[in-house]
C-alpha cells in the first residue's frame, strides 16, 4: 500500500481549500461524504486574461491620447479672448482627457495579479 506523505491535519480539497475529512484525506476533493463546504477558490487570471487586460489599458491610453490630440487642435482655432465660454469649455475637456490618460497609465504601472 502506498503512504501517502501528506497527514490528515494538512489534506485540503483543491477547489474549496478547506480541510479534508479523516476518512477523505487520500483525496484530492471532497465528494464522498458531500459537496465542498465553501465555494471553489477563484483562479488565478489565465496568461491569455492578463494580455486582453493589457490591450485594454493600451487602447484606454490611445483613445486619451486621440482625445487630447483632437481637443488641442481644436483648440488652436479658438481665440480665448474672442470666445471665452467655447475655450473654457475646450480647457474643461482637455483637463478630463489628461485625467482619463493618466488613469490608463497609472492602471498600466499597477503590478498584475
Amino acid at each position: 500500500m502506498v503512504q501517502s506523505h501528506m497527514t490528515d491535519d494538512e489534506a485540503r480539497c483543491e477547489l474549496c481549500g478547506e480541510l479534508m475529512p479523516p476518512n477523505e484525506s487520500m483525496f484530492k476533493f471532497h465528494g464522498y461524504s458531500g459537496d465542498c463546504p465553501k465555494p471553489p477558490l477563484p483562479m488565478p487570471p489565465s496568461e491569455l486574461d492578463q494580455l486582453r487586460a493589457e490591450v485594454a489599458l493600451l487602447r484606454e491610453v490611445v483613445a486619451a491620447a486621440d482625445a487630447l490630440d483632437a481637443i488641442w487642435n481644436d483648440g488652436m482655432n479658438h481665440d480665448p479672448d474672442d470666445d471665452q465660454p467655447a475655450f473654457c469649455e475646450w480647457d474643461e475637456s482637455l483637463n478630463r482627457a489628461w485625467t482619463a490618460l493618466r488613469t490608463a497609465r497609472a492602471k498600466l504601472k499597477e503590478p498584475t495579479k
